[in-house]
């Protein structure tokens, strides 16, 4: 228990960028659950996730798209 404040505060601030892409890759994407429960099926979804989200962002000049965006751009 003898770990520097500022190793748990960096520990937490790479947390909570894990849950915003995970948060974003729900709303972005639509992801609700995983595909494959094998961790290179995982590894795989995770990395086409976020190929997608840059190409997304990419495509709306970084806003996030709204429902007319993103279905204009998969149309």
């Amino acid at each position: 228990m003898h770990v520097p404040a500022e190793l748990i505060a960096e520990a937490y601030r790479l947390r909570w960028l894990i849950e915003l892409f995970f948060r974003m890759m729900k709303q972005l994407l639509g992801c609700r659950h995983l595909l494959s429960t094998k961790p290179n099926g995982v590894e795989i979804q995770m990395y086409l996730a976020i190929i997608a989200c840059l190409l997304i962002l990419s495509y709306t000049g970084g806003n996030r798209p709204s429902g007319r965006t993103r279905w204009s751009a998969s149309t």
